[in-house]
């Protein structure tokens, strides 16, 4: 008689343990259903969400250049409004489609001299390699690339290189009279450039 209920009282227990595969499944309800919400918000987002488009026909579009093989970062126009400049991750320099010059990094910044004779670009001032070291070390005081260049824009001919950034220049202006230059870089520098060769005939 001990012996059966014994055996009643286990088997009643054993029948009392928590189904593990429910509680599993439970578990995994919250993070699929936020994970689907998050899905559906991306989808209006990108398909129905946009800015509200006010077509007042002030510019009308006159053309398309294919001028790179990569995301163009940069584009000026010369002040006398004949010469385009544009510069691209697929490190060249384009202007007007006159140029094309290969440079080792990627240009992310132009600009024109108010006489129209120079051309300032500027971008990364390292390979692939020496970004990637730059991301995790910081910027490099003892090894500065060239991230700025000065080109003659009717010859094609490079000036002049800058190395003067310890990290990428990410924008570059003339002075209205053309007789500085300022740029910006990653390295949380604005740096001023003074013209001062009397060989290149400048302002």
């Amino acid at each position: 008689m001990y012996g059966i209920s014994h055996y009643v009282f286990l088997s009643s227990v054993r029948m009392k343990k928590p189904n593990r595969k429910f509680k599993s499944k439970a578990k995994l309800r919250l993070p699929a259903f936020l994970l689907f919400s998050i899905l559906i918000y991306l989808i209006y987002y990108q398909l129905w969400h946009h800015s509200e488009q006010i077509n007042g026909k002030i510019y009308v579009l006159n053309k398309s250049l294919n001028a790179h093989l990569s995301d163009i970062w940069t584009v000026k126009f010369s002040p006398d409004g004949n010469l385009i400049a544009s510069g691209s991750v697929d490190s060249t320099v384009n202007w007007n489609l006159i140029y094309t010059l290969e440079v080792p990094e990627h240009n992310q910044a132009a600009d024109f001299s108010p006489d129209n004779k120079l051309l300032t670009t500027g971008g990364r001032d390292k390979s692939a390699l020496g970004e990637f070291l730059q991301n995790i070390f910081g910027d490099s005081e003892y090894n500065r690339g060239i991230s700025m260049r000065l080109w003659d824009t009717k010859t094609g001919r490079l000036l002049q290189t800058f190395s003067n950034h310890s990290n990428d220049v990410n924008d570059i202006s003339f002075s209205s009279d053309g007789k500085w230059i300022v740029s910006a870089s990653s390295d949380k520098t604005v740096k001023v450039w003074q013209f001062t060769n009397p060989e290149i005939k400048g302002p």
